[in-house]
């Protein structure tokens, strides 16, 4: 009894490190990709097109962050329900809610995270371009006033995305299930859940 429990705990403690190093290299190639595509997208466009993907980098974060809260707080039952009546996105669903953990590292960690790195450097050459002749602020004050508009837009979304999770977890984690199932291609993974947990 006890060597299977050392087994396991063996068997959990290499997934963690398997997971740690593949979200290490997941978060290094998306956060290039999005910080290279940004800052181009910040230095070619337009004063307004640069707020505008600003803003759009902030939703991200938000949206994920409600995701992330979602799966942790719905439950699988009703939707193991829709998909024993083949509902589209219910498998998905399901498998969000049994992956949880991975889920919700990947959305409110990975991210979340480099979204707000990235909202942080976009925030910073946009402070550049409006100090280059547009506005005759001290580059200080606006630094600190686009840094501290980001963090209150960035930790005000969030707080008001968690009580909208946490009351609509279920529709929330449906809706990106449902979202999934045009791009899954693979309907008995389900399957092999139900016998892992067995």
């Amino acid at each position: 009894m006890l060597k299977n429990k050392n087994k396991n705990k063996g068997r959990d403690h290499h997934f963690d490190n398997l997971w740690a190093l593949k979200v290490f290299i997941a978060t290094f190639f998306i956060a290039s990709i999005f910080s290279f595509s940004s800052s181009k997208m910040m230095e070619d466009f337009s004063i307004t097109l640069s707020l505008l993907t600003l803003v759009i980098i902030i939703i991200i974060g938000i949206v994920f962050d409600i995701i992330g809260i979602s799966v942790t707080a719905a439950s699988e039952v009703p939707l193991i329900s829709l998909a024993s009546k083949k509902a589209r996105g219910a498998l998905e669903a399901v498998r969000l809610i049994r992956n949880a953990d991975l889920v919700s590292s990947f959305c409110n960690d990975v991210v979340g995270d480099i979204c707000g790195i990235i909202s942080g450097s976009a925030g910073s050459i946009l402070v550049v371009r409006l100090t280059a002749g547009l506005i005759s602020w001290d580059i200080t004050i606006l630094s600190i006033l686009i840094s501290s508009l980001i963090a209150a837009f960035t930790v005000g979304g969030k707080a008001l995305g968690k009580s909208l999770a946490i009351r609509n977890c279920q529709s929330i984690v449906y809706s990106v299930g449902f979202i999934m199932s045009f791009i899954s291609t693979n309907k008995h993974e389900l399957n092999r859940d139900n016998k892992r947990r067995n």
